[in-house]
Parts: C-alpha cells; structure tokens; sequence
C-alpha cells in the first residue's frame, strides 16, 4: 500500500511541474508576442517629417530669355562712344538663398582669341585682360552677389559695361592712348572689311564672326549653407 501511495505522489508531482512548466512557456510567448505587437505598433506608428528646399535660379536678359551662358556681341566699338550696356536679371525663386559669381571663359577681340583651359590662360587672366589692358574698358558688376529667396530681395542683376574715353585721364597718358586707339581703328577697319559677308551661325551659342567683340561668361548661382 506505502509503495502505491508513493507512486501516485510522483506522478501527481510530476503533473505540477508539467502544468508549471506549460504555464511558463506560454508566459514566456504571451511576453514575446506582446513585445512584437508594441514593435509593430511602434514602427507603424511613427512618421518622419522632412522637407526638401526648393532650389531654382533663373537669369534673363532684357528680353526675359533664360540665359546658361552670357554671350556679348559687339558691332561697333570706337573712342569717345557712348557706354556699351548689356544688363541680366536673376531670379531666385526657390527657399534658399545664393552667392552668385562669374567667370570670363572667353573672349575674341578681332582676330585674336582668348579661351581659358587648365593649361594655358586663367578666367582671371582674361577678366584682367579685359578690364586693364585695352584701348576701351569692360566692366562686370552684379547689384549683390548674395540673391534672396523668395522671403527677402530675390532678384539682383549683372552688368557689362564697356567704356571708350575720347581722352586719357592721364595727360602723360595721351600719347600712348592716341597710339593704341589709331591701331584698334585700322585693326577693326581690315576685320570688318574681310567678315562683311560672313552668315550669323545657326546656334546664337557659336562664335559670330560679322562681331569684332565676342565675350562668353558663366554666371554661377550656389547655395549658401
């Protein structure tokens, strides 16, 4: 009788612990699966606020063209003419404002050509060029090199200007500024003579030889931080 007493003992006490082990283990999923649900309601819950300013600059030319590249064609050049104007507008109407520069990339005075590479004349060195070493003097001028956008001044300008003195500043000047305009005059007289008849190319773009004036610049817009 003790021995069968003892038997029905363990095996009662052999079903607690299977029911205590069962009751564990579905606490330990009930605990897991509620983790997974709060991940999943957590990731699905959350949203990410981002915005993506807006970045457009435009430049016109008086006739509201879009301009990429500055093109300037002069006719007719000669001392004492009244001041060569060409003005671009820039528009910023994106939401970040801009620092605006500019490079000369090349320039034909008559027959010589200027263009500047990695390996021979800077953008700077046909800028100075330009504006110091000339019978006449280019000028190149923005109202403001920082453009607003659309909450503050979002339109400035650039400007090229071209002077031709009748006289010298200088009187000590004189002699050698009536030498140096006499040469330009019977320089441009022989390139207008043999360009006359030549065609303007199809792309406004290309060089246009009828022009004894040709200047490309780049006009650049980056975003301030």
């Amino acid at each position: 009788m003790e021995e069968k007493a003892n038997k029905k003992k363990k095996l009662i006490t052999k079903h607690k612990y299977m029911i205590l082990g069962l009751m564990v283990m579905l606490l330990i999923l009930l605990v897991v699966n509620t983790f997974a649900w709060f991940l999943m309601t957590t990731r699905n819950s959350m949203t990410i606020d981002t915005h993506i300013d807006s970045w457009q600059i435009s430049m016109t030319d008086e006739d509201d063209y879009v301009v990429q590249t500055v093109l300037i064609t002069i006719d007719h050049a000669y001392p004492g003419m009244n001041e060569y104007e060409e003005v671009f507008t820039l528009t910023n109407t994106g939401e970040r404002d801009a620092e605006l520069s500019f490079e000369v990339v090349y320039a034909r005075l008559l027959s010589d050509v200027y263009e500047a590479s990695d390996s021979g004349l800077s953008h700077s060195d046909i800028e100075s060029m330009l504006t110091n070493d000339l019978p006449f003097d280019f000028n190149f001028e923005f109202s403001s090199t920082t453009l607003g956008h659309t909450t503050g001044n979002n339109t400035e300008t650039f400007t090229v200007t071209l002077n031709w003195d009748y006289e010298a500043s200088n009187p000590a000047d004189a002699e050698a500024k009536d030498e140096l305009d006499t040469q330009w005059g019977e320089d441009a007289y022989e390139y207008n003579e043999e360009h006359k008849n030549d065609t303007p190319p199809s792309n406004p773009s290309d060089d246009n030889t009828r022009y004894p004036i040709v200047l490309k610049l780049f006009v650049y817009a980056s975003q301030t931080a």
